[in-house]
């Protein structure tokens, strides 16, 4: 079955125009959309059922000639699930996708017919049905499967919900087995409903796949398997810096299995279009930055799944706002065996730290400045330091404001002279 994307793809190849040597026809296609719904699978119990199913619609190009540019909107005609027997009949909403649930309660070792049903002029007609019969059987099913991480994180958490039936020969024990990359875990599960957590598991590039495992006394056997795709994981890091004002500079470090794996960002300013870069270089950098205006600033990997198609996946987002120019004075005095830094700046800027940053022979330093007097219009901030700055030795006075934009900004390099006041 293809899906409503799929179709138009497939579809939007398929152009044939009608032309001659002395007039040009055109025609214009025209689209069909219907709905298709199916179940996947439906695990039955005494008193409840577990159901999926999926609900699409497909988009057809009918005629031919131009394909009109637009995409048809939605249909989004009401859809719905409807459970009955000869004593119950009752309704659940379904959206269009993926759906997944139980229906409880159920009347023990009855007949139930689903079915999908659209809505139409005329009233409700069906799509597709499935017919079972409650009892007390052997059976189990996995549920749902939460994950907790994100790409940049190399661990990762599940949550695990399992439902399990005994009837029939019981069996003597029930297991969860957890499959994923190196990782292999088996865990007791009760007769009934088994909420499970894995935790701080290695973040891997490969299928999570879970099994409920009847144990007999002399066998085994799966009663319910689920895989899972998790989510992809990218080995590295990004940290943000503005080397001035209007600069915003981008150091990563990647290492990825994806295949196809390319990298790149994208800077959205509001009301603007997007501007983006290659992410291949480890260092990148967007100039000529508009400054008090918000950006919105993404690090995007794309790459091919296992149906080769080709996917973009966010993994660092972040609102980046270039400062506006701040009024400050830097002041630099001698003591015994050191010296002393004053910075006086206009309040219009959150500061969360001020420090400079800088070498001397041969040694980094960066040195925090601490708040020693507010006014309502400046602040003040002072560095003692235990050594005397060389000659020529240049050093950078470097503000950081709260989260979310704590990313260090660079007011002003400084090439240290002699003491004074530096404006």
């Amino acid at each position: 079955m293809l899906t409503r994307t799929e179709k138009m793809k497939r579809m939007a190849g398929n152009f044939v125009g009608v032309t001659a040597s002395v007039a040009v026809v055109a025609t214009v296609a025209s689209f069909s959309i219907s709905v298709e719904a199916a179940f996947l699978d439906v695990t039955v119990f005494q008193n409840r059922a577990f159901y999926e199913l999926e609900v699409n619609e497909i988009v057809e190009i009918v005629g031919s000639g131009e394909i009109p540019e637009e995409a048809p909107e939605p249909i989004n005609t009401p859809v719905r699930l409807r459970v009955q027997n000869q004593w119950d009949d009752f309704f659940l909403p379904l959206i269009y996708g993926y759906n997944q649930g139980f229906i409880e309660p159920l009347r023990p070792n009855q007949q139930y017919t689903l079915s999908i049903e659209i809505e139409q002029t005329l009233g409700w007609s069906t799509l597709d049905t499935y017919l079972f019969n409650t009892q007390p059987t052997n059976a189990a099913v996995i549920s749902e499967v939460l994950e907790t991480t994100s790409p940049l994180d190399p661990i990762t958490h599940l949550d695990v919900s399992v439902f399990t039936q005994n009837g029939g020969t019981p069996p003597t024990d029930w297991q969860l087995e957890l499959r994923y990359g190196d990782t292999v875990i088996n865990e007791p599960l009760v007769v009934g409903e088994n909420q499970l957590r894995f935790e701080n598991i290695d973040h891997v590039n490969a299928p999570i796949e879970l099994s409920v495992v009847a144990l007999f006394e002399t066998s085994s056997e799966i009663f319910a398997t689920r895989t899972v795709e998790p989510t992809i994981f990218v080995d590295g890091d990004i940290t943000l810096a503005f080397p001035s004002l209007t600069t915003l500079a981008i150091h990563t470090r990647k290492t990825v299995s994806l295949p196809g794996a390319t990298f790149q960002f994208k800077m959205t300013e509001e009301g603007q279009l997007s501007t983006t870069q290659n992410g291949e270089n480890d260092l990148v950098e967007f100039t000529n930055l508009n400054q008090g205006q918000a950006y919105f600033f993404e690090w995007i990997i794309r790459y091919q799944d296992s149906l080769n198609a080709f996917n973009d996946v966010v993994l660092f987002s972040q609102t980046i706002t270039p400062i506006l120019t701040p009024i400050y004075v830097i002041s630099v005095y001698d003591q015994d065996n050191g010296q002393v830094l004053e910075v006086t700046i206009d309040r219009d800027i959150e500061i969360e730290t001020l420090s400079i940053q800088g070498e001397q022979s041969g040694t980094l330093f960066n040195l925090p400045f601490t708040l020693v007097q507010e006014t309502n219009t400046a602040l003040t901030y002072r560095l003692e330091t235990d050594f005397m700055f060389n000659t020529g030795v240049a050093f950078a006075l470097v503000l950081m404001q709260p989260a979310p934009l704590d990313y260090p900004i660079t007011l002003q390099t400084i090439v240290f002279q002699q003491g004074g006041t530096i404006v």
